[in-house]
């Protein structure tokens, strides 16, 4: 039960918070105009997380030698001066590192506590270990002569790590002998471990280790998949000091891009690692659309997790070329890893390299370069010789050429791309024509760039692998993503066409017949005639054969027109009336059934700046309810208390309670109404709530689909400053949170979960909802009327719901005895009935949606009633306007008001 004071309060901030576009956070994170551009240092490419690994394992053993040994002449000599730093650390050879390892050993003699964190750099260890003896066996299964001295030198360099890891288990076993013998038995006057070195790794490791499950020893390197040891198998003999325990079990609490990394140039080990981020990335979305094959999830989501994927490659790739440039294409990584392509007899006959060769029909054979993406490889070397108009790799182009013809006829996005590439209009082609579209999705806008630059970029190779993988697996459904385009587009027709235009909302309406337009031009098809006829065609078989473009641009429209709603809901503020005169019935028992609708769209929009209980029952009287519209539609909450409050809250200038008392405020103190003109700008997340993908976009400019993964890492990379109790909070409710993440599957995965979670949200019906808001208004607005129109004159809704309101007041005030048997809220109530039948219609279909079911043409029919005078009959009566707008005036109607009412009562 929430008191009076606490629901005024928190519903003034309701004109804040509901419906309006822009999340603060976003605005912080534009510069000049321009969107927000991920940080690529914030999120660490696998390489990077072994590097550092790695480098932490040396700085370890090195702090950790040099305060447990007693004899500095056993130290490799970089160690030996006391003067000793970071950078004589960073000298260290591996050989020096199997040393330091056997100087702790021989420190346990006399140390009767263990090396700090020592459970932890194990753990570090085996997973380092693990990663580089992978790496090491995928390079020995290709069979290159030439990478025979690389592998040897790798090699020695994984028995080292391997070596170490040996003495520091056999620490860790001296240790957890001595800690088995009975207290009588150990010298309780024992030197204690330095505090020095235990601090500084302490929080080093906390930074460094993010998560501890039963699935992986660690989230850092999770990319190294199934080649990770399990927890059980890390801590096999071990027995986890508790506070060790305690630690690893705490999220990550800031990035480490302060730690050294190592500096050597080691490329093939970075390759193995960017092609292994690569296929983690291709299983994460392969899964996806297992989900939407399933009916899980919708193409829509699925989709536009995908275009975030590739996003999302080219950020880890681009942080690849800023350290290795010479490998910045396919051909350099080709040339890099001696690779030949042969095609013979139009068709892909085999990939060799040197003294192996892969035949295309071995099964085996390609599984030792699945990492490589084998199949798009290929494809895109040929796209790249026939963009330039060359040889492939030596060869002659006709068995290419020949090879496309073929494949062309196949119903393959492959094929298709080969018909846009022989078939290139001058409009596509042009690289500001491709820039400036909103609509293209990431891999169209790369392999349209393909044929302007003749290189396939690096980031390029697993995209083709996804999409070709993607087409595969929908088979039967090669027409879903376009069908869902085009049902989209025609049910924003529809709605367009059903609503009146209101002033606020003429710029959404142009962006939304622009983004069809745009549409249109995409796919080539020039009509200057409106709307556009479901029965047309209007998809070229690109847009057919790539679900990932046909979903994103049916997510433009849907977004687009998602802003539309929410600016008809803020106009003249109909939803925030009509949710009070909703809360108003429903607390009074007059409206049985709820209206699914609007509660949707207080949970979803304003229940936390409302803090509203979840039953009607939890509101505490119409007074209260009533104070709390008009503190929301800008009346100061002072103006509520006694006059002998107001006056002690001026001199303490302290917030006193609202008093129980009903005094309406007078136009002088409450000022005009606060109306809700926002052209959907300034989305801002209910209080206490992440955001989802939809309070990323920005208006402004139009929906911008290919920015909003961005602005979500950097919300998910900075995620530290959210509260613990709102995750909390969050997680009962079944809504997913934005945490901490530094991988590549902890970002895509959220990211994925935060998407789904907005389906509902997106495929909601604003623009319709409002226009059922302002239907009710308008025939209230004329029910009213005929009810006493002596009495009730208004000049704008709010008016109008206000006079309800404490007309509901003032009938609970009189007392059972004298109460009307019919009241103002009686009318709403009668109204809303002709309603409630369609109350939970555009929930359904929201629901309908997120649960995978293909996107369904709407019927004229169902969609809701358009007002009939929304905007336009309800304007302000000058002879109100004079009455309303002065002090004198205002106490005048509310006089007579409470005569009327009297004489009302007087007379049943």
């Amino acid at each position: 039960m929430l008191n009076g004071p606490l629901l005024a309060v928190n519903c003034y901030l309701f004109l804040h918070f509901f419906f309006a576009l822009h999340f603060h956070i976003v605005v912080q994170l534009r510069i000049a105009g321009h969107p927000a551009i991920m940080d690529v240092a914030e999120v660490m490419n696998l390489s990077q997380r072994y590097k550092i690994g790695t480098k932490f394992l040396t700085q370890w053993l090195a702090k950790t030698a040099q305060e447990r040994c007693k004899d500095k002449g056993s130290l490799p000599v970089l160690l030996q001066a006391t003067s000793a730093n970071n950078k004589a650390i960073l000298g260290l050879t591996t050989k020096d590192r199997r040393l330091l390892a056997e100087v702790i050993l021989k420190s346990s003699n006399y140390w009767h506590q263990p090396p700090a964190e020592l459970n932890n750099v194990i753990i570090i260890l085996k997973s380092v270990i693990a990663g580089r003896r992978e790496c090491l066996l995928w390079y020995k299964s290709r069979g290159l002569e030439s990478n025979r001295n690389k592998d040897a030198s790798h090699t020695y360099f994984v028995d080292q790590l391997d070596g170490i890891l040996q003495v520091l288990q056999q620490v860790l076993r001296v240790y957890d002998q001595k800690s088995s013998q009975t207290k009588s038995n150990r010298n309780r006057n024992a030197k204690p471990a330095s505090q020095t070195p235990v601090k500084r790794f302490e929080e080093d490791l906390d930074t460094f280790i993010t998560d501890i499950d039963h699935d992986s020893v660690l989230n850092s390197f999770t990319a190294v998949g199934n080649a990770l040891p399990s927890l059980e198998d890390a801590s096999d003999g071990i027995h986890q000091q508790p506070h060790i325990v305690e630690r690893l079990a705490q999220p990550v609490r800031t990035l480490i891009s302060n730690m050294p990394i190592e500096s050597d140039d080691d490329a093939a080990f970075s390759i193995w690692c960017l092609l292994k981020e690569y296929k983690q990335v291709r299983e994460l979305v392969r899964g996806w659309w297992g989900q939407y094959i399933d009916g899980q999830i919708s193409i829509r989501a699925a989709a536009d997790s995908t275009n975030a994927a590739f996003h999302y490659l080219e950020k880890l790739t681009k942080r690849f070329n800023a350290d290795y440039p010479y490998i910045s294409t396919v051909s350099n990584l080709i040339s890099y890893l001696d690779i030949e392509l042969v095609i013979t007899d139009s068709h892909i006959r085999y990939l060799r390299c040197q003294s192996k060769t892969l035949r295309t029909g071995d099964s085996e054979d390609l599984h030792a370069l699945d990492l490589l993406c084998p199949l798009a490889m290929c494809f895109l070397q040929i796209f790249r010789a026939l963009a330039k108009g060359s040889t492939v790799e030596g060869h002659d182009t006709a068995p290419a050429i020949s090879l496309m013809e073929h494949v062309s006829n196949i119903d393959d996005i492959i094929g298709v791309i080969w018909i846009i590439s022989t078939n290139l209009e001058p409009r596509i082609a042009d690289s500001e024509w491709r820039k400036h579209n909103p609509l293209l999705d990431w891999f169209t806008r790369n392999i349209l760039h393909l044929w302007e630059s003749a290189e396939a970029p690096l980031q390029l190779l697993p995209a083709m692998q996804i999409s070709m993988e993607i087409r595969k697996a929908l088979e039967n459904r090669s027409m879903a993503g376009s069908s869902a385009s085009i049902a989209v587009i025609q049910n924003v027709k529809n709605t367009l066409e059903t609503l009146n235009q209101t002033p606020e909302a003429v710029a959404s309406r142009q962006k939304l017949h622009g983004y069809i337009r745009a549409v249109l031009d995409l796919s080539g098809v020039h009509e200057k005639e409106y709307p556009i006829r479901p029965e047309y065609d209007i998809f070229p078989r690109w847009l057919e054969s790539n679900p990932v473009l046909a979903s994103c641009v049916a997510s433009n429209i849907m977004h687009e027109a998602y802003l539309y709603g929410i600016g008809l809901c803020n106009h003249q503020a109909a939803v925030l009336c009509m949710a009070y005169l909703y809360l108003a019935s429903r607390y009074t028992g007059k409206l049985q059934n709820p209206w699914v609708d609007m509660d949707t769209v207080i949970m979803e929009h304003g229940k936390q700046s409302f803090k509203l209980p979840d039953t009607p029952s939890g509101i505490p009287d119409m007074a209260a309810l009533a104070k709390c519209f008009c503190i929301s539609m800008g009346v100061n909450p002072k103006s509520f208390l006694p006059k002998e409050d107001r006056s002690r809250q001026r001199r303490h200038d302290r917030s006193e309670p609202i008093s129980s008392e009903i005094q309406l405020p007078s136009p002088a103190e409450r000022g005009p109404f606060n109306h809700v003109k926002s052209t959907c700008h300034h989305l801002l997340t209910s209080a206490g709530r992440q955001p989802l993908p939809s309070e990323f976009w920005i208006s402004d400019k139009g929906v911008e689909i290919n920015d909003i993964f961005e602005r979500f890492v950097q919300s998910a990379t900075n995620a530290d400053s959210l509260s613990s109790n709102t995750m909390v909070k969050e997680r009962k409710k079944g809504r997913p949170t934005i945490h901490k993440c530094t991988t590549s599957k902890q970002i895509l995965s959220q990211y994925h979960n935060m998407t789904i979670a907005d389906e509902e949200r997106i495929n909601f019906n604003y623009a319709s909802f409002a226009s059922v808001c302002g239907a009710i208004l308008d025939q209230m607005f004329k029910g009213m009327r005929d009810f006493n129109s002596s009495l009730l004159n208004f000049s704008t809704p709010q008016d109008m719901v206000n006079t309800i309101l404490w007309d509901e007041v003032y009938s609970e005030a009189i007392g059972n005895k004298r109460r009307p048997k019919r009241t103002c809220l009686d009318v709403f109530v009668d109204l809303f009935d002709e309603y409630s039948e369609n109350g939970s219609a555009l929930t359904h279909q929201a629901k309908k949606f997120v649960t995978g079911e293909t996107y369904q043409k709407i019927d004229d029919e169902s969609l809701p009633r358009p007002p009939t005078a929304f905007g336009i009959t309800m304007t302000m009566n000058s002879d109100m306007l004079k009455l309303s707008t002065t002090s004198e005036g205002y106490r005048l109607l509310q006089a007579r008001r409470v005569r009327k009412l009297a004489l009302r009562h007087s007379t049943k």
